[in-house]
């Protein structure tokens, strides 16, 4: 059998690492505790879709194209209770995943394909569809490569020229909210907005925290890289806060556009 793919690494903080490896049997059940993707039960849903997407287009973009079983067939049995058990086995899931003492994992198809599930959305949300794409298509053929798997829509025609916009909204998404820049310290940057707008424009989001003083008094310090670049900085009387005015001050520096 061919080696498979190393795991692909995870952009931003640890936060949702811990999240992936941690059994929903060790929390609560109204555990929405990350404002970014809310809990590992929604990952997990957005990953099944992501997931079943990318061995799809894997095997509708195949060349030669397969003959016998259908596309269909062939994602099911990619997802079939035998391959998931390899995979984990290979990528020693079962060691990896906290659970409670009294849920089975090892052996346990439905569990590990849940992990996967969860896996998976989390790298579509921080790292978006071609690095997920490029990891299933390696992972069920190392060999094939992905280099004939479009990975973006296809080419728009020329478009006639059109006015410029004016300044203030120059480098914007369309569609996007925005803050008031009038108000530095306002209502809290949106993670899950700054991520998807990093993943956007094709970044890698990275976080890392600090904090100084006597416990019951803490200063956080956080600075946002992106692509391994520091592009922000924040600080605040708890790390939440002072990693909403990272983003915001990468926002702000990557002429993303002023937030409202």
């Amino acid at each position: 059998m061919s080696q498979r793919p190393p795991l692909p690494q995870i952009g931003g903080d640890s936060d949702i690492i811990l999240d992936i490896y941690t059994h929903r049997s060790l929390r609560a059940e109204d555990d929405m505790s990350s404002e970014e993707y809310g809990n590992t039960d929604r990952l997990g849903a957005l990953g099944e879709n992501v997931l079943k997407t990318a061995i799809t287009t894997h095997y509708f973009y195949a060349r030669p194209m397969p003959s016998g079983p259908s596309i269909s067939d062939l994602a099911d049995d990619f997802l079939g209770d035998t391959n998931i058990l390899e995979i984990s086995q290979h990528y020693n899931v079962a060691r990896r995943l906290r659970a409670a003492s009294d849920v089975p994992i090892a052996n346990n198809p439905e569990e590990l394909r849940r992990f996967w599930y969860v896996f998976v959305g989390a790298l579509y949300v921080r790292n978006g569809m071609n690095a997920v794409q490029h990891f299933v298509s390696n992972l069920i053929d190392p060999e094939s490569g992905t280099n004939t798997i479009p990975t973006g829509p296809p080419p728009q025609p020329p478009q006639p020229p059109q006015p410029p916009p004016p300044d203030e909204q120059m480098n914007f998404l369309p569609g996007l909210p925005r803050y008031d820049p009038s108000h530095p310290h306002g209502p809290e940057m949106s993670l899950s907005l700054f991520h998807e707008t990093a993943v956007k424009y094709g970044h890698v989001v990275t976080f890392s925290a600090e904090h100084e003083g006597p416990a019951h008094a803490l200063t956080w310090t956080v600075t946002c890289q992106l692509d391994g670049l520091e592009r922000g900085k924040g600080v605040g009387t708890n790390q939440r806060i002072a990693k909403s005015q990272a983003a915001r001050e990468t926002w702000m520096a990557m002429g993303w556009g002023p937030l409202v």
